[in-house]
């Protein structure tokens, strides 16, 4: 993790007790701490958010029955295309813009097949937004904690604020099957709360589109990565041992390729959907149909969408173009069948990557905003970090010396967790 106060929405990959399959969980979590490996064992990359604590979105601005009353009609579809090749349904978020905390949840829990709960305060705000929500039941309390035992430091300086976790892939939650949860802490804002039904309306168009990211799907990242001849490759590669070059191209040009396209499609399904979450919030709130929500959590999506993109765009062009571009030469140079799919994976994660950069220009952080958190920082962040801030860049990042090969590995190593 990396950051000071942070906001932060991460997806949690959790090992499921009765089937030993990785599954997602979307989590929300305020943290303090350092640049260091993720504990949770399951984010694909550091996706963390920093913001200066007076911009913490904890203040009570707006009372659980405050806002505008939700329509008890059904509203019809209308799909919203964003960034990344992501869709949701524009009528849902259009149908709780204005409504208070109460109508919010009670719209989310009539149009969508999920379950709302609160759970115990954490933090300094004195809210109790959410304490009208049902508490947990049993099986789903013992699910949290273990969230909270794997995500959360054990020093209490990191709190999960609120989770999603999508239908059917917790077997040990026996609602699961039917519906997903939303799980909040007592005293959080309805902007978490739209943000974390967010997660839940593009996952579920992606599910009737056939593009969401499964289990399943991180169980194969694995398995790839443990059956694609990594070392192999990149050894015949120094010496131009074409035959073995064209031997693995021949046997497993097809796993290379699928590898790369599950690692963009569980970005896409993670890190770029926090910033399309939160860049879909802010063009809502600045046209002034998102109301009822604090100012500073507006305010805090600029640096979530500027860090969440600076380290997604650190890893692609540091790691995962970089291997993907030593595959498709060599596949390019012996005129290998595969060149053209690789093409085509290239350019989509060149794609992605310039989606992050526009929208983190179209949602910049105020220099306001970044001198107060440069400030803070002054008494518990290094030099380089203050710089990295000043400059518009994310204090953590992969280091440069690292083949793009120990790069990727590092971050595969943490599926495993």
């Amino acid at each position: 993790m990396c950051g000071h106060k942070s906001f932060r929405s991460i997806n949690v990959l959790k090992g499921d007790s009765m089937s030993s399959k990785l599954v997602w969980a979307f989590a929300v979590v305020v943290l303090v701490a350092g640049c260091s490996k993720d504990k949770n064992g399951g984010v694909p990359v550091n996706p963390t958010t920093v913001v200066e604590g007076q911009l913490q979105t904890e203040a009570c601005d707006y009372a659980p029955g405050e806002g505008d009353a939700a329509s008890a009609a059904i509203s019809d579809d209308k799909f919203v295309s964003t960034a990344f090749e992501k869709e949701y349904r524009g009528n849902w978020l259009d149908d709780i813009s204005s409504t208070s905390i109460i109508d919010t949840s009670r719209k989310i829990l009539q149009v969508a097949r999920v379950e709302l709960y609160q759970a115990a305060d954490k933090g300094p705000s004195q809210c109790r937004s959410f304490a009208f929500l049902p508490t947990m039941p049993r099986d789903l309390d013992t699910y949290w904690t273990g969230v909270l035992k794997e995500a959360e430091d054990p020093d209490g300086r990191s709190f999960i604020a609120g989770i999603y976790i999508p239908q059917n892939t917790q077997s040990s939650i026996a609602t699961n099957r039917t519906k997903s949860q939303i799980i909040l802490r007592r005293n959080q804002s309805r902007w978490t709360l739209v943000h974390e039904f967010m997660h839940h309306n593009f996952h579920h168009r992606a599910e009737e589109l056939d593009k969401s990211y499964t289990p399943q799907d991180g169980g194969r990242l694995r398995q790839l990565q443990n059956t694609i001849r990594f070392s192999e490759f990149e050894q015949a590669r120094r010496t131009r041992n074409q035959e073995t070059l064209t031997k693995i191209l021949d046997e497993q040009g097809a796993l290379i390729a699928e590898f790369f396209e599950n690692f963009d499609a569980r970005y896409v399904d993670s890190t770029f959907e926090e910033v399309a979450i939160e860049s879909e919030l802010r063009k809502r709130y600045d046209d002034e149909t998102l109301k009822f929500v604090p100012a500073n959590s507006y305010r805090n999506a600029a640096w979530y969408i500027e860090s969440s993109a600076d380290n997604a765009k650190t890893f692609y062009t540091q790691a995962l173009i970089p291997a993907l571009t030593q595959f498709y030469t060599e596949a390019q140079t012996l005129g290998h069948p595969i060149t053209a799919r690789l093409a085509a994976i290239y350019a989509t994660l060149q794609q992605h990557v310039r989606d992050a950069e526009r929208l983190k220009r179209e949602h910049p952080l105020s220099m306001v905003d970044r001198l107060a958190l440069v400030k803070e920082l002054e008494d518990s962040q290094g030099d380089a970090d203050r710089s990295a801030i000043l400059q518009g860049s994310s204090p953590c990042g992969h280091d440069d010396q690292k083949e793009s090969w120990e790069i990727m590995q590092s971050v595969l190593d943490q599926l495993a967790g």
